[in-house]
């Protein structure tokens, strides 16, 4: 027969086995948590019968940002019974955990505002980010930013409100929006410079946590890290990024 204290071994041994499996599965509902604080209802929105802004430089500004959407693949439709579009062919599955090489600039900064605009032809929608940057991380674009200084940056997608009251959401699969009053880190680029910036993702700065904005995995192994570990790491592949450019 074993003895007794080989007994109380074993128990404490299963004992201590049980214990870590409960803090793992703590750790991962904690982080399900975090992530269901991305709350859809909240996406930015637009009236489909939203007029033009009055005044003509406003307006032909707009028009110039919303031709970009235009002839969509979701074709804004009111009588479309369905509540959700979601599209499964516009995220890039392939794009690293820290894309650097994939973004022209990446900030540290709180979102001051968001509101969703139709294309100018109404078949597309994209939601628009007024961004407050505090600091940057690395900026290749050719405009120049500082801290302090007040950027947009866009993402298609987003909710339209038809004139029967009932809301659409349209959105890229994998992909959320950044909300209102956050601080994230941005992944941004753009084609040209009369263009928005453009969102390739983004992690959002909570509690000295960091959690992905986005749903692809290997954005998602980062979710609950320590915010200084994170962006001290980002800071030295943006470094390493850069020299690697400029060689």
């Amino acid at each position: 027969m074993r003895s007794p204290q080989k007994w109380i071994v074993l128990l404490l041994l299963i004992v201590a086995i049980a214990l870590s499996a409960i803090a793992a599965l703590r750790s991962q509902a904690q982080n399900a948590t975090e992530k269901q604080r991305i709350d859809k209802t909240l996406w930015p929105l637009v009236d489909h019968s939203s007029p033009e802004p009055s005044d003509a430089q406003a307006r032909l500004n707009r028009s110039a940002k919303s031709k970009n959407h235009d002839k969509s693949d979701w074709r804004v439709d009111p009588t479309d019974p369905a509540d959700t579009t979601t599209r499964v062919d516009g995220v890039d599955l392939t794009l690293p955990d820290m894309p650097l090489a994939q973004s022209k600039t990446v900030v540290i900064g709180d979102v001051l505002n968001a509101q969703a605009y139709l294309s100018n032809d109404k078949t597309g929608v994209y939601s628009e980010f007024t961004i407050k940057v505090d600091e940057i991380i690395t900026n290749r674009d050719v405009l120049s930013i500082s801290p302090g200084c007040v950027i947009e940056a866009d993402r298609q997608g987003g909710r339209v409100r038809f004139a029967s009251g009932r809301i659409h959401w349209y959105s890229i699969a994998k992909e959320n929006m950044p909300g209102v009053g956050a601080r994230y880190v941005f992944f941004l680029t753009r084609d040209d410079a009369l263009e928005d910036f453009h969102i390739v993702t983004a992690y959002e700065l909570k509690a000295g946590k960091v959690y992905a904005l986005d749903e692809l995995s290997q954005f998602g192994k980062h979710d609950g890290e320590e915010e200084a570990a994170f962006l001290m790491r980002l800071r030295k592949l943006a470094v390493t990024s850069l020299q690697r450019t400029q060689q």
